[in-house]
């Protein structure tokens, strides 16, 4: 199936393309296409792979909005249920976080119930990861 002109991925992968041929200008224009047709593609659509080193994917999504850098042996074998081997230097990030508003005047607040891609490293090394399926705050 080829592209309509109206998807995110189609604008996103042309920017990539005239970004790898030094045309800058073009490919902003591509991404910020991409961005308004779909906002939160970047978060959902990345393909990670046990082993990348985390200059990779900041390279790819930014930096993180928010770092536990010395993630505790009890985050590690609680949110993420694995075993954990006392030796090794966890690490976990959060990207793109999911916020719900309520209220309104003085009462209204803005809390963050998750993030749409948290990542844990080990040893500097991707070792798991987890998406959320919310492709899109839900501001009710």
């Amino acid at each position: 199936m080829y592209p309509t002109g109206h998807d995110a991925f189609f604008y996103f992968n042309r920017g990539e393309i005239k970004f790898h041929n030094d045309e800058y200008d073009s490919a902003i224009k591509d991404y910020d296409e991409a961005i308004r047709l779909d906002p939160y593609a970047k978060w959902r659509d990345i393909e990670l792979r046990e082993g990348m080193a985390e200059e990779e994917i900041i390279s790819r999504l930014g930096k993180p909005d928010r770092t536990n850098d010395r993630a505790s042996f009890l985050v590690v074998e609680k949110e993420w249920g694995l075993p954990v081997n006392m030796l090794d230097t966890w690490k976990v990030t959060y990207y793109s976080p999911i916020e719900h508003s309520s209220g309104t005047g003085r009462s209204y607040h803005v809390t963050t119930s998750g993030y749409r891609i948290s990542l844990l490293f080990r040893n500097g090394k991707l070792y798991a990861w987890k998406k959320q399926a919310e492709a899109a705050p839900n501001n009710s």
